[in-house]
């Protein structure tokens, strides 16, 4: 069910992996990204929306990595 999402897990792509690597890589991308896209709905001005954006476009490159290192 969760392949059929595609890039929209995003780094947790990398958290199921076996490789404690990409397992370290996708938790310290979370929370990082995760935060960065909270900012922009709790707090929606100009700079903390263009962060969100921003994260978001990571969050859906790092789903598509994953999907294409077969995470």
């Amino acid at each position: 069910m969760l392949d059929s999402l595609g890039p929209l897990l995003g780094p947790i792509t990398f958290i199921q992996d076996v490789s404690w690597q990409n397992q370290l890589t996708g938790v310290v991308a979370c929370a990082i990204l995760v935060p960065c896209m909270a900012v922009g709905l709790f707090r929606p001005r100009w700079l903390s929306l263009l962060a969100a954006i921003i994260a978001v476009g990571i969050w859906l490159l790092l789903g598509a990595v994953g999907l294409g290192i077969s995470c």
